[in-house]
């Protein structure tokens, strides 16, 4: 499967705008991992990948896998276009299945493309009672530093 999306401009300060766009990644049953959001990155990923998520500053579109990718490339360029930010691209291997009787192949996913919210996107951890299997989506939130994302998730996001 092929995925590409370009990020709209949407406001006057682009270099802010690109500071919180970037792709987002969760290997299976791994942590979360980035890309670059300020210059052009590619990644080769050998190892399962669960989901992967093109973020811009306001809005995600995520791709979730029933079962993992494999042989994935992700690429980011940083655009001069005056009206696109990004260019994001993804290359996955779909793991599929193919029907006896009709000779059809069936990937399963699950897309999410709405707001960078917390909350939300922590919702559909809801259900995943093996904490190794939960997707952890919350994490293309940007909270801030290290240090004051801890003060941000637990004491600022409940209120």
């Amino acid at each position: 499967m092929n995925w590409e999306q370009k990020v709209r401009q949407q406001e006057k300060g682009r270099q802010f705008e690109e500071r919180f766009s970037r792709i987002h990644y969760k290997y299976d049953r791994q942590d979360v991992q980035k890309m670059s959001e300020s210059r052009n990155d590619r990644k080769e990923l050998s190892e399962p990948l669960k989901w992967f998520a093109f973020k811009d500053q306001y809005f995600s579109a995520i791709v979730i896998g029933e079962r993992p990718f494999s042989n994935t490339i992700l690429t980011s360029e940083v655009l001069k276009d005056e009206n696109y930010t990004k260019d994001y691209k993804a290359e996955v291997w779909v793991p599929g299945e193919v029907s006896a009787d009709s000779d059809l192949i069936s990937a399963g996913f699950k897309y999410y493309f709405g707001p960078v919210h917390y909350n939300t996107l922590k919702a559909y951890d809801k259900e995943v009672v093996d904490s190794s299997g939960k997707l952890k989506l919350e994490e293309v939130v940007y909270l801030g530093y290290r240090w004051l994302s801890w003060v941000n998730k637990w004491f600022v996001i409940p209120v």
